[in-house]
């Protein structure tokens, strides 16, 4: 394990200085998680990085200060959530871990499996936290709840969104399957051995797909996922062994504990700070989306199967 002193800063002395690259609609999100958690976690937001100038206003509101360039950002900065386009991710985060920033990578890592080993690289190159945005799995049900896979089990999941912004059989793989990519080869603890389309619909209304997936014990996986959806669906079942568990990530069962009260956002940002303040590699890190990454590559490459 890598020794805090190392890296300049003591485990506790100081507040860690966040910066925060990217102010769209996720960014906005984890800003307000960032503003919520600082005294929780003893964080300090250091800065607010985007190149619309008009995100400018919204440093000022929070007395943040505000760069469009992440080559301006001061070295006192310890760690960065990069919160951009997808295309982007590459370049800004692969700077950033150069610079000798821990970075937090809103998921996926990159737009291309060789780029997310690039970066994975790089972070171990520099010996950087890199930690990936796969928010469900700081769910409290998937913290809490450990299905029974010692026999074949049943996994099915429904993902849609209502928005436009998912334009290609592609990008419903890498924004919304991943999601589920994650979490089952994390479940499983393996990839799967057979992937197969059942089905893909691609208009200028609605992009949709079912991927099944295939595992050497037994287990089998079908994913449902849609673009220009009624309504946003976010729902895992498993059956295995005479038993049905369900999941719905969209919501949360009452809290236990007040730990439990935290949003899966707060406690990713929780996990991440905490991985940089131990100089700890977090549980998911950059490994956990080369698996997740060389699966939708996987599915990608299918689609001219399906086709």
């Amino acid at each position: 394990m890598l020794n805090a002193g190392q890296f300049g800063m003591q485990s506790g002395a100081s507040p860690v200085a966040l910066a925060l690259v990217g102010i769209g609609r996720q960014g906005r999100r984890h800003l307000a998680s960032a503003l919520r958690m600082s005294a929780q976690l003893d964080i300090r937001l250091a800065a607010l990085v985007d190149i619309d100038p008009r995100c400018e206003a919204e440093a000022g509101a929070c007395g943040t200060p505000f760069y469009a360039d992440i080559n301006a950002l001061p070295q006192s900065v310890d760690a960065c959530v990069v919160a951009t386009p997808t295309a982007t991710h590459f370049d800004l985060a692969g700077a950033l871990l150069r610079r000798g920033f821990d970075v937090l990578l809103e998921k996926p890592v990159a737009s291309h499996l060789a780029q997310t080993q690039g970066l994975v690289r790089l972070a171990e190159k520099h010996r950087r936290i890199l930690q990936v945005g796969y928010l469900e799995r700081h769910h409290p049900a998937f913290t809490l709840v450990q299905p029974d896979f010692s026999l074949p089990a049943q996994i099915v999941s429904h993902r849609s969104t209502t928005g436009r912004m998912i334009r290609s059989l592609p990008d419903l793989v890498l924004e919304l399957m991943i999601h589920d990519l994650d979490m089952i080869c994390a479940w499983l603890n393996r990839e799967p051995n057979e992937i197969a389309w059942r089905s893909v619909t691609l208009s200028t209304e609605q992009i949709s797909g079912v991927l099944e997936l295939g595992f050497d014990d037994g287990h089998r996986a079908r994913l449902f996922a849609k673009s220009g959806a009624h309504s946003a669906v976010r729902r895992t079942s498993i059956r295995g062994g005479g038993q049905t568990w369900e999941f719905r990530w969209g919501r949360a069962k009452p809290a236990v504990d007040a730990d439990l009260h935290l949003d899966p956002l707060s406690r990713q940002l929780r996990a991440f700070v905490h991985a940089v303040r131990t100089r700890s590699s977090p549980s998911i890190d950059g490994h956990s989306a080369l698996r997740a990454m060389r699966v939708a590559q996987r599915a990608i490459q299918a689609l001219d199967v399906a086709a």
